[in-house]
């Protein structure tokens, strides 16, 4: 019995040492850790291609922020301010007031309309900026807009109105050019195992990713992520999958906005939910199971050798991606 209590102490002291050594491990690992991030934020800072330009004339009005992100690749901020007026008027080439026009329908705060004369807002199309760029100028009397394509003309209609929520309308005076450093600007977001948003959330999310200039969007999904028409016994009042018209409607919302909205869906792994199934558990890579951590028997992988497995996913795909109009698929 001794011989028992004495290998017990020994063993507990062994487990609390081996628990204080994991302890202080993990602390030196979480300060070095942190150390090394905040060296990487220092070097980004040094080398960023953003900056603030500041005019020499305007103490005060030098210092404002204008609180645009993505920050501006040129800024200038100049003295004085201009109000936006409840129902700003544009003036433009009669050929452009079309595609204006669509665009405004995005900026419902804006409230802009057209007018041959003299406007509040005057917009021009040169061929002179980068790609999705644009140069706005912001003076006391007007608002001048010049943008080379479509793109940037909505973004420059996305920074007025992040410019007009920020300041409540009494617009710091500065000249802003900016150009996308990436031609492609996405978010993934994870909507899978039980964390479905809803779609006011989603709609949210999109607007958030519109407002921050972002031009690409996916949904990650695995499980019953989706509702698919043709598998609804396996979801129907066990899942709240977003649905088919949900997805159309973030679709239109993305596309006016210039957000691709791509149909993401795993294929291959990623399965547990599907596989769980007793309609689907023959497809299993491992029929019965692998242990996951050497802990969690887990069947997550369809065996792409068995023909039936290609038939599961084109049939989820083609529930899925009659939904989208992106000409991609992750």
């Amino acid at each position: 019995m001794k011989k028992i209590l004495r290998i017990t102490r020994k063993a507990l002291v062994v487990l609390i040492s081996a628990f204080v050594v994991l302890l202080a491990f993990l602390l030196v690992f979480y300060v070095l850790e942190n150390k090394r991030l905040e060296k990487n934020d220092r070097m980004l800072l040094e080398n960023a291609s953003t900056r603030l330009i500041q005019s020499d004339t305007a103490d005060i009005m030098s210092r404002l922020p204008l609180n645009l992100i993505p920050v501006p690749q040129k800024t200038l901020i100049m003295e004085g301010f201009y109000q936006v007026p409840e129902n700003p008027v544009y003036t433009a080439d009669d050929t452009l007031t079309d595609e204006i026009d669509a665009i405004l329908l995005n900026f419902p705060e804006i409230k802009a309309s057209f007018s041959k004369k003299q406007g509040d807002i005057v917009i021009s199309y040169i061929n002179d900026l980068r790609p999705e760029g644009y140069r706005m100028e912001i003076l006391p009397g007007r608002i001048s807009i010049e943008f080379t394509d479509i793109r940037g003309l909505h973004y420059a209609f996305v920074s007025l109105k992040i410019l007009n929520h920020n300041h409540n309308g009494l617009l710091p005076c500065a000249v802003i050019e900016d150009y996308p450093d990436l031609p492609i600007r996405g978010l993934m977001l994870d909507i899978s195992r039980d964390k479905v948003p809803t779609f006011e959330t989603l709609r949210k999310i999109a607007e958030l990713a519109a407002d921050l200039k972002y031009n690409h969007l996916e949904l990650y999904m695995e499980g019953f992520s989706f509702a698919y028409p043709s598998f609804r016994q396996l979801w129907e009042n066990k899942e709240t999958p977003v649905t088919g018209e949900e997805i159309r409607n973030l679709d239109a919302f993305c596309r006016t906005h210039f957000i691709d909205f791509v149909p993401n869906q795993n294929s291959l792994g990623h399965m547990t939910a599907w596989l769980s199934s007793e309609e689907f558990a023959d497809l299993a890579e491992c029929p019965d199971g692998y242990k996951f951590m050497g802990i969690l028997d887990m069947k997550s992988t369809l065996d792409p050798s068995n023909p039936q497995s290609l038939e599961l996913i084109t049939k989820m795909t083609e529930d899925l991606l009659p939904n989208f109009t992106s000409d991609k698929f992750n």
